[in-house]
């Protein structure tokens, strides 16, 4: 897991936003995989920025964001009918 994440869980927010701007501040110039800013926002609680991410990670045919099916991480936004539907795009069976 990206630091960004671990900070964000352990309740160091500070550190993961300050990681969270730094990911996507570098994402301008240089790849990063939008997969591990979904994860700092998941560690965070922010949903909104999660799904825009995950928008964004499928966009980029990101090569880990299948990984939402079975981290359990992702167990809180499962509900959500985005998830399904993003699920649907990416032509995954629903959990």
């Amino acid at each position: 897991m990206p630091f960004g994440y671990t900070y964000a869980i352990s309740g160091e927010k500070e550190k993961a936003e300050k990681i969270f701007h730094e990911m996507k501040q570098r994402k301008k110039d240089k790849y990063v995989k939008s997969w591990l800013i979904v994860l700092i926002a998941m560690g965070m609680d922010d949903v909104k920025t999660v799904f825009e991410w995950l928008d964004k990670a499928y966009e980029e045919h990101d090569s880990l964001l299948p990984r939402i099916t079975y981290f359990p991480e992702f167990d809180p936004i499962r509900s959500d009918p985005r998830y399904k539907t993003l699920l649907k795009k990416m032509g995954l069976p629903e959990d």
